[in-house]
C-alpha cells in the first residue's frame, strides 16, 4: 500500500498513520503532464504521511518534489523548473453540511471533504499546477532590445503609422499582381 496513488478510508480506520512513498509509473506520468500542460515532468517525488486526528477525521503532511519542464514565454525553449513544496491538508468527515457561508475569504483551500477514498494523484496534480511558474522565462531571453539609436533617429521622429499601413498594403498588392 506505500505506493498505491488511490487510498480508501475504510482500509485506514484500522490505522493511527499511513506512511506513502509515491513514484509513478509512466502512464501516471504522461497524464500529469498532459493535465498540468507541461512538456515533461521528470524526478517526482511525494513522501509523507496520513494521520488520524480525533475520530474521523485525517491530516496530510508531505514534501513534493519535481523537475518540470515548459516552455519559454518568450523563446519557446524548454525550461526545467524545480518544484519543492510541503504539503498539508485536513480532510474532514461531514464537512459540507457545517458551512453554509460560500464566502470565499472564509474556505481555507486545505481543508478538504473526506469522502471514501484519497487520491494521491489528484493532490499531486494540484499541487504541480499552483506551484509551476504560469509564465516561465528562460534565463537567455529573446533579442528584444532597442537601441537608443533607432529610438532617437531623426527618421522615426514623424512617422504616421497610417501612410506606413498605405505603402504596405501597396506592396502587397504589386506582389500579388506579379505572381499571377
Amino acid at each position: 500500500m506505500a505506493n498505491q496513488t488511490e487510498i480508501i478510508v475504510t482500509k485506514l480506520n484500522t490505522l493511527q498513520e499511513y506512511d506513502f512513498n509515491i513514484t509513478l509509473q509512466s502512464g501516471d506520468t504522461k497524464l500529469l503532464v498532459k493535465e498540468c500542460n507541461l512538456l515533461g515532468l521528470k524526478k517526482l517525488f511525494f513522501v509523507g504521511k496520513l494521520q488520524r486526528i480525533q475520530k474521523d477525521n485525517w491530516k496530510l503532511k508531505a514534501r513534493l518534489k519535481a523537475v518540470v519542464t515548459q516552455p519559454c514565454v518568450t523563446t519557446l525553449q524548454p525550461i526545467d523548473t524545480q518544484i519543492s513544496t510541503v504539503v498539508e491538508r485536513l480532510f474532514i468527515k461531514g464537512w459540507e453540511n457545517s458551512h453554509k457561508r460560500t464566502d470565499e475569504t472564509v474556505l481555507n483551500a486545505d481543508y478538504e471533504i473526506l469522502s471514501s477514498k484519497i487520491n494521491l494523484l489528484d493532490i499531486i496534480t494540484e499541487e504541480i499546477i499552483l506551484n509551476a511558474p504560469l509564465y516561465p522565462r528562460s534565463r537567455k531571453s529573446a533579442d528584444t532590445s532597442l537601441s537608443e539609436s533607432s529610438i532617437s533617429s531623426p527618421k522615426n521622429i514623424n512617422i504616421k503609422p497610417f501612410s506606413v499601413l498605405s505603402t504596405l498594403r501597396k506592396k502587397m498588392t504589386a506582389q500579388d499582381d506579379s505572381l499571377k
